[in-house]
């Protein structure tokens, strides 16, 4: 009854299913169960030469690449081996491409094919999944062992070997018969493999765990028959033994190799009959001391003939290498290591690949290494520190440095230094936020493997420098978030320095110029504004969110946009707020009088002259893609919301304690350093909105406001039966906007002052007086009217104010009083709103306005909302880089500058600074010494802008002549401040006000300021670097191997959950990508 009523269920819900859905759903095949290496083959027809007949076998890989070239003419006869040529009575027939697919989990090799053609011949989907096992249903795979960790081809092709780290062993594996059972063919025999122990020289087995395996290169002559054992050299690692064996691959008996001693330095093994490892496949074995070799690469450069081994350790930061001997390909001597800059000790390496020898330099479209002098061969190493490591083998091998900034070696055109800049040279420091000298993938990516390939893409695929053209060699990087990358190592389609011309920076900037850089996804990188030709002022650049993706150089999309809190200054007097620079642009296009248009425009648009544009944007890496930037007058710290995390929560909890040392905020949480927080900063109390109810307090308290507060908001949270009762103690409290100055900072704490209401007109160098102080405060009060000065009806502002030190602030300024205009009080009446009249001796009137207090302990015993803002600077901000800083905690947990901080990590620009050195380098902001300069520094610029042109025959009566503007270029004070990306100019820090009408900048204030809290300048800057990746979404990348003509092979071993009937969930996919045409994708899963 049980069997008959499950089928009876099974049926009725295939009837359900039926009823509600139509659609037919071919059933997908999965193939493929955790891939993580893979190895190629050649098998098909073979003319045996001594004997003269013909077969059906494995052969020489190198008979595959002949079939698999290019025709030059399309008449012409199909490439074929010297003596495979068919015959009118005795045709060869064709050979075809395998892959023979490890699995490690399942212990299985999966078999694929192709046909040999051309890769431009490719169109994706052209490779398949055959079955391995023709008497079991479905596809299917051959067991060859316990945790295979890697596979190769034998010399000659006939064989290919797995090392098994699960049973420490090795399994061959019959190319032939493999073959001829995914083929089909009648009476063919099982697939077979056979265990071969490893042993040294005297019959003692090798009974360790395998981590890596490489075979010498394939060799081999077409036409022989297939031996019957495999042929070559196979290099296995034995992190446990600290060792990297030579083995025969017909015997397993070690014949060469590298043994690391306990210090780490490597020998040839001269004699094979003394190798001794512990065994691992028996009883736990206690590590003993010295490298774990867990990676290797060789790699027999066929122009040059030389041959090397790389080996990387997992506990080591040295790069072992070692030449072999091009014919046997045993080691011959060791290259001096090479140890990787690692100040934390603590280095290791998980996956290594070599280059061939590459003549570096050439643009020509071709990849010719034969003619340039500058010959170089690396060692790419993905390091444990998230970074690939580079190092030149060629001469004194070396670690190179990728990390350079390139406003230090823009001006460089010395291709054989460019292609491995030196690491600690004083003159070229590193960009900010390198990790060290490697090659750091973009956001959360984590590199896992790599490889190099050499691209030709053909001449006519696509315009010259495209990104998608792959014309040179490249690096391929894998990461753990999926995403594979590619990187310039000679990029034969693009410039090899910038070129000293009017807009090479632009069209050619250093980070897609030269070696060891991640390569750009961004076309036409050299746009400029042009109409027919001819430069224009008015071209905003290409539409950034056009269906065809972006192009062009790093810019603001419009202009930037100034945001003014409402109510503090009139949009008629705006223009005397702190600006980005504007600058005069000359169109070459004549109007119809012949006279060239002339523009003002911002010096981060599209439009500004290319010398501009070049210095604003000096390192293209150091941009994303896409990215907003807001600078916000005293701003915060954090922009971060909901769905991101760069800085830290904007706004945050934290315990207050108030006690006879003062005020302190402490924050279990220690985000101070890391958030960039220094003394005179800013803490103001979040509170809890009103509108929410008591949603947004702990249970058993109440969001509660005091019936005076002035504050629209902003509640607190407080004990539901304690709150009315304490209303009346913590009413100046409750009452204030409740903001706060930084004294001290450490790590989890900040010690906090109350915070007088200052004068927003103070000048930036201090007050003189108190009568100053009443005059600039009735100039603030006449901003926010529209109204010209000459008729402005404003009256006085009846606050009263005093010039005087704040005892609980730093001297306001440099090079002047560093007094402030603090306003002072008798009652709340005398005070604007959101601050409270708080008793204070050293007021003439008994006290100050307050825009934070002092409060009992009982009105915070709850957690706190608070967040982090700038003092007396703008906090610039970008939404994908965040806040920019120096901050570190020392070892006393102190938040303190990094004294060996990148001098571009600055995200504050304060309204005075010291002056800009004479003679200072534009781009980096170097002094002629070396040292650098002031970031940010104080400057005079030109300013270009249209000003509104009064009739001066009326000078009471602000009328406007003809033309009502005028195009003018004034000296304008300035501030100008370098970050990662970005040099930027802020005019206008000071206003010296307006005489009669608004804008004649006739007045005769001097460091007054008009900038108002929350005052903000922001603007989208786009076409920063984009990577270009790989189109393909593994899951999870293990292993990237070059294949046959260059092709890219990306190992997948991870889990694919769908959630479509559409498409399947896979344990694994690979994947083979064209690197002549990176869109031509086969997918095996």
């Amino acid at each position: 009854m049980k069997l008959a009523s499950i089928a009876l269920s099974l049926a009725s819900f295939g009837t359900l299913l039926s009823c509600t859905d139509t659609t037919t759903n071919p059933v997908e095949q999965l193939n493929l169960d955790r891939p993580v290496d893979v190895a190629f083959a050649c098998w098909g027809g073979l003319r045996i030469t001594a004997e003269d007949r013909v077969t059906a076998s494995a052969q020489p890989i190198q008979s595959c690449n002949i079939r698999s070239q290019a025709k030059a003419e399309s008449t012409d006869p199909d490439p074929r081996p010297a003596g495979q040529e068919d015959r009118p009575m005795q045709p060869v027939g064709n050979a075809f491409w395998y892959g023979l697919i490890l699995q490690s989990e399942p212990g299985t090799v999966a078999v694929a094919k192709w046909d040999t053609k051309p890769s431009s011949s490719f169109g994706g989907g052209d490779v398949i999944v055959m079955d391995a096992d023709r008497l079991t249903p479905g596809k299917n795979s051959i067991s060859v062992g316990e945790d295979p960790v890697a596979i190769a081809t034998d010399k000659v092709g006939c064989f290919a070997m797995t090392a098994n780290a699960g049973s420490c062993d090795l399994s061959v594996i019959d190319i032939n018969t493999v073959v001829l059972n995914a083929e089909n063919t009648p009476d063919a025999p099982d697939p077979t493999v056979q265990r071969i122990d490893v042993k040294d020289g005297s019959g003692r087995l090798i009974r360790a765990k395998p981590a890596a395996m490489m075979f010498e290169p394939a060799g081999g002559t077409i036409g022989e028959a297939c031996p019957a054992q495999p042929t070559g050299l196979v290099y296995i690692a034995y992190p446990s033994c600290h060792l990297v064996a030579g083995v025969d691959a017909a015997t397993g008996t070690i014949v060469t190799g590298v043994q690391f001693d306990a210090a780490g330095v490597p020998s040839i093994i001269t004699d094979p009959t003394n190798v001794v490892c512990d065994d691992e496949c028996g009883p736990a074995v206690a590590a003993t001391p010295g490298p774990r070799p867990v990676t290797l690469d060789l790699e027999h450069d066929e122009r040059t003939g030389r041959a090397v081994l790389a080996i990387g350790s997992d506990n080591s930061r040295a790069i072992t290498v070692f030449d072999l001997d091009p014919t046997t390909f045993h080691p011959l001597s060791l290259v001096p290591q090479v140890t990787l800059e690692d100040p934390s000790m603590k280095l290791g390496v998980t996956s290594i690949a070599v280059s061939p020898v590459i003549g570096m330099g050439g643009a020509s479209g071709i990849v010719e290494d034969d003619g340039t002098p500058f010959q170089h061969q690396f060692v790419y190493a993905v390091a444990t520190d998230g970074t690939v490591r580079v190092v030149d083998i060629s001469g004194a091998p070396r670690e190179c440095d990728t990390q350079i900034d390139p406003r230090f070696i823009h001006n460089v055109r010395d291709i054989d230094r460019l292609s491995c800049l030196p690491i600690g040279d004083p003159t070229t420091p590193r960009r900010a936020l390198a990790k060290g000298p490697g090659i750091k993938l973009l956001g959360d990516a984590v590199p896992t493997s790599v490889d190099f390939v050499t691209g030709r893409t053909p001449m006519s695929n696509g315009v010259a420098g495209a990104p998608a053209r792959m014309i040179g060699h490249f690096a391929i990087v894998t990461a753990a978030n999926g995403q594979t990358f590619i990187v310039n190592v000679d990029n034969d389609d693009f410039a090899d320095f910038e070129p000293q011309v009017a807009g090479g920076g632009i069209a050619a900037p250093i980070p897609l110029d030269i070696a060891h850089q991640l390569k750009d996804a961004i076309p036409d990188r050299g746009l400029l504004a042009t109409e027919e030709g001819k430069f224009v002022c008015d071209d905003a650049g290409p539409d950034p969110d056009s269906s065809q993706g972006n192009s062009g150089g790093p810019r603001s999309v419009g202009n930037p946009v100034l945001n003014i809190p409402t109510n503090t200054i009139a949009a008629e007097k705006s223009g005397g707020l702190p600006s980005l620079r504007q600058v005069r642009c000359v169109s070459q296009v004549v109007d119809d009088n012949n006279v060239q248009k002339q523009l003002p425009v911002t010096e981060i648009g599209f439009s500004a002259p290319v010398d501009v544009r070049e210095n604003v944007f000096p390192d293209l890496m150091g941009l994303r893609e896409e990215e907003i930037w807001t600078m916000t007058w005293e701003g915060s710290l954090s922009l971060d919301k909901a769905d991101t995390a760069i800085d830290g929560p904007a706004t945050r909890f934290g315990q207050l304690f108030v006690d006879a040392n003062g005020m302190r905020l402490a924050d279990a949480s220690r985000p101070f350093c890391s958030a960039g927080v220094e003394p005179n900063d800013i803490l103001q109390l979040r509170g809890c909105d009103p509108s929410l109810g008591d949603a947004g307090c702990p249970l058993g308290y109440t969001c509660y406001v005091h019936p005076q507060s002035q504050v629209a908001g902003l509640g607190a949270c407080m004990l539901s039966n304690e709150a009315e009762r304490l209303a009346t103690t913590c009413s100046e409290f409750l009452r204030s906007i409740r903001r706060y100055t930084v004294a001290t900072t450490k790590t989890g704490e900040l010690q906090l002052k109350p915070r007088k209401a200052e004068l927003r007109t103070t000048p930036i160098n201090g007050c003189t007086d108190d009568a100053q102080c009443e005059m600039l405060a009735d100039y603030a009060l006449k901003t926010t009217s529209s109204a010209n000065p000459v008729s402005d009806p404003t009256g006085a502002d009846p606050k009263t104010y005093q010039c005087r030190l704040d005892p609980d602030r730093a001297p306001k300024g440099t090079g002047g009083t560093g007094m402030r205009c603090l306003t002072t009080c008798e009652t709340d009446a005398d005070c604007a709103g959101g601050t409270v009249c708080h008793a204070d001796t050293a007021s003439p009137r008994g006290g100050y306005c307050m825009e934070g207090v002092l409060p009992p302990q009982s009105c915070i015993n709850g957690l706190q909302r608070y967040e982090l803002r700038a003092g007396e600077a703008f906090a610039v901000l970008g939404s994908r880089q965040g806040f920019m800083h120096p901050i570190v905690a020392d070892a006393g947990g102190n938040c303190v500058r990094d004294p060996n901080a990148n001098p571009y990590e600055v995200g504050r620009v304060p309204l005075s600074a010291p002056a800009c050195p004479a003679g200072a380098d534009p781009r980096t902001g170097r002094l002629a010494d070396g040292t650098a300069g002031p970031n940010p520094c104080e400057l005079t610029v030109d300013e270009t802008e249209f000003q509104l042109n009064y009739d001066p025959a009326q000078p009471d009566e602000c009328k406007l002549a003809d033309p009502d503007e005028n195009l003018v270029t004034r000296q304008a004070e300035a501030i100008q401040f370098r970050n990662r990306g970005m040099t930027l100019t802020l005019v206008d820090p000071t206003y010296q006000g307006d005489a009669k009408c608004v804008g004649d900048r006739a007045g005769t204030l001097v460091n007054v300021p008009l900038v108002v809290p929350g005052y903000q300048i922001a603007f989208r800057q786009t076409a920063g670097f984009k990577p270009l990746l790989v189109p393909i979404k593994p899951a999870f990348p293990v292993k990237v191997v070059r294949g046959p003509q260059d092709s890219i092979w990306v190992m997948d071993a991870g889990d694919f959950l769908s959630t479509s009937l559409a498409e399947p969930s896979t344990r694994g996919k690979v994947f083979r990508v064209e690197s002549s045409s990176l869109g031509t994708i086969s997918t095996l899963q």
